[in-house]
Order: C-alpha cells, then structure tokens, then sequence
C-alpha cells in the first residue's frame, strides 16, 4: 500500500494555521485601530468592554488552532513511532525467513515466466498480489487505470484464473497447507 507521507501532511497543516494566522494578525490590527477611534471620539466603557471580549474570543480560537496543530504533530510522531517498531519487527521476520521468502520469490517469478508474463504483467501481478487495487497499481507505474486493468485481465487469461482472489490464493495455497499430524 502507498506510504502516508507524515511530512507533506504536515506541511499541509502548517500551510492552513499560516493562512489562519493572517487573518487573525489583520483582526487584531484592525481591533486595535477601532479601539484607537473609540477612545478619540470617548465611546462608553460598555462599548470598549464588548470588544474587548471580541477580541479575547478571537485570540482563544487561534489558541485552540494552534492546540489542533499540536495534537496533530502528536499523533503523526506517535503514528511514525508505531511504524518504526512495526518495520524494526517486520525486518526481523525478513532476516529470519530470508531463505524462505527468496525461494518463494523465486518461485513467483518462475511461474510468471511459465505463464509467459510481459515484464509489465509480472510488475502488475506482483502489485495485486501485494494487495494494492488497480487505481494505486497505475498510479505507481504512471499508466492510466484501463492499461492496468488490461494487463490484469492479460495476466488472468494466461494464468487461467478469475480474478485478483484467485492469483494471490494460487500461491498462498501452498504455503497455507495444513501441518502433517
């Protein structure tokens, strides 16, 4: 699956609160030019003190903007921890299985070949297996989404089988066979 980019997220959020804070340095500016007239043309206290309270309503929602912003920077740093120790695990599995998961490669690859895969097939037959859908399949190759469609129903054709179901259970049929007694 794409990896969710923490970085340009951030940006992203960033990019709002800057777009937030222009007009609320423009309020206060202007906040602060009325209370100026105000005071010159010896408006009522009860006047200046609803304005006031304006103006403090105003500071405490870009307070709360900015706890948003925050919260988020929490979540994305405590979201990027739990991928770091999920990758640290997953690549000890890997060490652990490598002679495994390379024959399985192997095998793949080798009944690919058999099927008589284009290199475009067997890229797109990888990708479904590793369960991305057809849409992200042509967005990572930079292909429209009918050519991905096309070599999939090619790789179906020539693998004799239905559908992406199909494909990934061709080869995990094996591997999940049941443990002699």
């Amino acid at each position: 699956m794409p990896k969710f980019n923490f970085h340009l997220h951030e940006l992203k959020v960033k990019q709002l609160l800057t777009k937030l804070w222009l007009p609320i340095a423009l309020i206060v500016i202007l906040f602060l030019i009325d209370i100026s007239f105000d005071i010159r043309e010896r408006i009522n206290l009860g006047h200046l003190a609803i304005e006031f309270l304006i103006y403090l309503v105003i500071i405490y929602i870009a307070y709360i903007g900015y706890g948003f912003y925050t919260l988020d920077k929490k979540s994305i740093n405590a979201v990027k921890e739990n991928i770091s120790e999920h990758t640290t695990e997953l690549k000890y599995w890997q060490n652990q299985n490598k002679t495994l998961i390379d024959g399985l490669s192997i095998k793949i690859h080798q009944q690919f070949k058999q099927w008589g895969l284009t290199q475009a097939e067997t890229d797109v037959a990888l990708l479904i297996i590793k369960g991305f859908s057809l849409e992200e399949i042509a967005g990572l190759r930079g292909t429209s989404e009918r050519t991905i469609r096309d070599q999939a129903a090619s790789v179906y054709h020539k693998a004799k089988l239905k559908n992406r179901t199909e494909l990934s259970a061709y080869f995990l049929e094996e591997l999940l066979a049941p443990f002699p007694d």
